[in-house]
């Protein structure tokens, strides 16, 4: 009676350890799938902000040449 009751105990700690472990290891895997979806994140804002940035400076150079050309042409 007592080993039964022993082992139902040790059966159900060992089952509570498992989901524990389980749950820490389901966590763990959530953490850095999230945080790799953070990195590509960041990565694509500054992607995104180096091109705005590229782009304006080729408005601005076309802006200049434009000026440039018709204060010539006058």
């Amino acid at each position: 009676m007592v080993e039964n009751i022993l082992l139902g105990k040790t059966v159900e700690v060992a089952i509570q350890k498992a989901f524990e472990f389980g749950g820490k290891g389901i966590r763990f895997l959530w953490k850095r799938h999230d945080d790799r979806i953070q990195r590509n994140y960041a990565a694509e804002v500054n992607r995104t902000f180096c091109a705005r940035i590229i782009l304006v400076a080729l408005c601005a150079l076309f802006v200049g040449m434009v000026v440039l050309i018709s204060k010539e042409s006058s």
